[in-house]
C-alpha cells in the first residue's frame, strides 16, 4: 500500500515537471534531410484521397518525449510498431531511446555531429530509414527504458541483444511529397513520418483540431506521423505531453509552401 502511494506521487511529480510543456522548455532543431536521387517516391494505382482509413490499434500506448529533441524517435517507432503489427497482428513496444542511441552512434562514427543532452539536435528522417536498413535499430522497450538520465548512458547488452534477435529490418523506403501519396500509403497500411514547421497558435492549441499554420510565426520543426485520415483532414500522432496524443490536421496545411519539411515511409521484412 505504502509502496503505491510512493508510485503514484511520484509519477504525478514527474508528469508535471519532467514532462510539462516540452515544446516550451526546448527548441524546435527538425530539419530536412539532403536530397538524394537514389531514393524512391510512394506511388499507387488509385487515387485514396478522401477514403476513412486508420491504422489505430486498441492497445496502441501514448508516449511523450519530454524535455528531449528526440521527435524523430518517436515518430519512427510509432511506424515501426504499426508494421510490425501488420505482420504478427500484435503490439509491440519499441524503444525509442534505444534508437536514438543508435542513431547517434552512427552519426559519432561519421563525425557528422556530436549529440547529447540537453543539446540534442534530433536526426534527419531520411537517415533514420537508411540505417534501419543495415542496423538492428530496434529492441522493447523493457530493455532499454525512456528516461532522460539514461540519454547518454550505452545501452545494456540485452537491449543489442534483442535487437539482433528481433532483426526486422526496413526493406524499403519512400520519400512522400503530396498528399495524395500519403494518402496511398495510408491506404496500403503504412504509416507517414513527416516533418512540418510550427506556429506559435499550433503550440497552444488543445482543441485536437489544427485548420491553420500562419508562414508569418514559425518557429521550427518538429516530426510526427499520420496514422489515418477522413476526408480533408489527417489524424496525427504527436509525442508532446499536454497536447493531444491524436488530433486532426487539415491535409493541405501539412503539405503547405514552407511549413511542409519532408515526409517517409517505409516497409520491413
Amino acid at each position: 500500500m505504502v509502496v503505491n502511494i510512493i508510485l503514484k506521487l511520484f509519477l504525478r511529480w514527474f508528469n508535471s515537471f519532467v514532462l510539462r510543456k516540452p515544446y516550451e522548455e526546448k527548441s524546435l532543431v527538425f530539419a530536412e534531410s539532403p536530397e538524394d536521387g537514389r531514393d524512391y517516391t510512394y506511388s499507387s494505382t488509385e487515387l485514396k484521397d478522401n477514403c476513412y482509413v486508420t491504422t489505430e490499434h486498441k492497445d496502441e500506448r501514448q508516449k511523450y518525449q519530454g524535455r528531449l529533441g528526440t521527435c524523430y524517435a518517436f515518430a519512427l517507432i510509432d511506424w515501426y510498431e504499426n508494421e510490425m503489427y501488420n505482420l504478427i497482428h500484435e503490439d509491440f513496444d519499441g524503444s525509442e531511446m534505444f534508437f536514438s542511441w543508435c542513431i547517434r552512434d552512427y552519426y559519432r562514427e561519421i563525425g557528422k555531429t556530436s549529440l547529447s543532452f540537453p543539446n540534442d539536435n534530433g536526426a534527419y528522417l531520411r537517415d533514420c530509414f537508411k540505417q534501419m536498413r543495415q542496423r538492428n535499430m530496434i529492441t522493447d522497450e523493457r530493455f532499454c527504458r525512456y528516461l532522460t538520465s539514461n540519454f547518454n548512458e550505452t545501452p545494456a547488452i540485452k537491449a543489442k541483444s534483442f535487437a539482433r534477435l528481433l532483426s526486422r529490418r526496413v526493406n524499403k523506403f519512400w520519400r512522400i511529397t503530396t498528399k495524395e501519396q500519403a494518402s496511398s500509403a495510408l491506404f496500403d497500411g503504412h504509416r507517414v513520418c513527416f516533418g512540418i514547421r510550427l506556429d506559435e497558435d499550433f503550440l497552444k492549441n488543445k482543441s485536437g483540431i489544427i485548420n491553420n499554420i500562419d508562414i508569418t510565426k514559425l518557429r521550427g520543426g518538429h516530426a510526427m506521423t499520420i496514422i489515418g485520415q477522413e476526408g480533408k483532414y489527417f489524424f496525427v500522432k504527436n509525442s508532446w505531453y499536454g497536447f493531444p496524443n491524436v488530433f486532426k490536421m487539415l491535409k493541405d496545411e501539412i503539405f503547405k509552401d514552407k511549413v511542409f519539411i519532408e515526409a517517409w515511409t517505409a516497409s520491413i521484412k
